[in-house]
């Protein structure tokens, strides 16, 4: 079932894009390709992928790159502690 909806949206695409064409003559139904609005409509698509997917790396590495709030409020706490703690010189 998931696969024929796929097909679906597939097909669905491609009409709106203007490459797939169907016309019925009676009891025969054409179907046209257009190759050369194919490869346009591919190309386009390709490029909006990759800088999809390069706006995604740049979100990415600047959350990586910038501490969460957590983690800026775990270093205070372990900062804070570290100051605060005084080992005892007896313990042997």
């Amino acid at each position: 079932m998931k696969k024929i909806l796929v097909l679906v949206v597939i097909v669905g695409a491609l009409m709106a894009a203007g490459v797939l064409h169907f016309q019925k003559d009676g009891d025969e139904v054409n179907i046209t390709i257009n190759r050369a609005r194919l490869r346009e409509v591919s190309g386009e698509l390709v490029d909006e992928g990759h800088e999809y997917l390069d706006e995604a790396q740049e979100k990415f590495e600047a959350r990586r790159a910038a501490p969460t709030e957590l983690e800026t409020r775990l270093e205070s706490e372990f900062s804070s502690q570290s100051r605060r703690f005084t080992p005892s010189r007896d313990r042997r």
